[in-house]
């Protein structure tokens, strides 16, 4: 006999929505003659004028249209539904596992001495009582799950999976995220290339030139520490070499 909690799942079984269901499986059924036709077409397309062909398959190309938008609504609802079946089949799926596990417990224990026939055939039958109850929730959860697949081409399509993208496809137009550059844009690179100074200047190609003085900041004040006084007393060094050499340091142009 069931108890509270089997009582209370076979409620929750029996109040699964199966309208959108009943609903889905006569819009696929004309989805299917659909499919059909198109195939047929190809065939008899030698025998028609082609704009006939076109004219005809557009007419069942916009049917099918039509019947996918009706179907997506229901579609979503009969996946919640189905969502709330799946989890109830698994329940009674590990709640039949476990009562036959006992049984068969029950049995050994039978066998190896632990109880006489008596007190086995009393406890064999409570078993086999709960074995049954938990057998046919399990059942009609079978018989339900089969009613959603008969409304869909797959079970991966009443679970709600998606397609993926082939590996190695690149979508390229979704990777041009770049824009133009415009001629306003070119002013302003031409602007700011215009901030350091032009090698060569307007003199003829093979001239010697002088580069512009490198004007080196001071450093930072550091820390009066062993290795901050040695590295400004390196760095004035540094740069009075540069201030003996400047008049001398040359480039040749391009």
């Amino acid at each position: 006999m069931a108890n509270a909690e089997d009582n209370q799942w076979q409620s929750s079984l029996s109040a699964i929505d199966l309208s959108a269901i009943e609903s889905l499986k006569k819009l696929k059924v004309e989805q299917d003659v659909l499919d059909e036709r198109l195939k047929a077409m190809e065939d008899l397309k030698g025998e028609v004028a082609n704009a006939v062909y076109l004219r005809v398959r557009q007419d069942y190309q916009k049917r099918q249209t039509s019947l996918d938008e009706q179907s997506r609504p229901l579609k979503q609802a009969a996946r919640d539904q189905y969502a709330l079946l799946r989890a109830l089949l698994e329940r009674f799926e590990a709640d039949y596992e476990a009562v036959k596990l006992d049984q068969q417990e029950l049995e050994l224990r039978h066998k190896l001495g632990e109880f006489d026939d008596k007190e086995f055939a009393k406890r064999i039958k409570a078993i086999e009582s709960e074995v049954k109850d938990k057998a046919e929730a399990r059942e009609r959860a079978l018989e339900l799950k089969a009613r959603f697949l008969e409304a869909f081409h797959a079970e991966s399509e009443l679970e709600g999976e998606t397609t993926p993208a082939p590996k190695g496809k690149v979508d390229f137009a979704a990777t041009q995220q770049f824009s133009a550059l415009t001629p306003a844009d070119l002013a302003v690179a031409e602007a700011r290339t215009s901030e350091v100074p032009k090698v060569g200047g307007n003199e003829p190609p093979g001239r010697t030139q002088i580069m512009p003085v490198i004007d080196i900041p001071d450093p930072m004040p550091a820390a009066a520490d062993f290795e901050s006084v040695l590295f400004a007393h390196v760095y004035a060094n540094v740069r009075i070499e540069l201030a003996d050499r400047r008049s001398s340091f040359v480039f040749s142009a391009w």
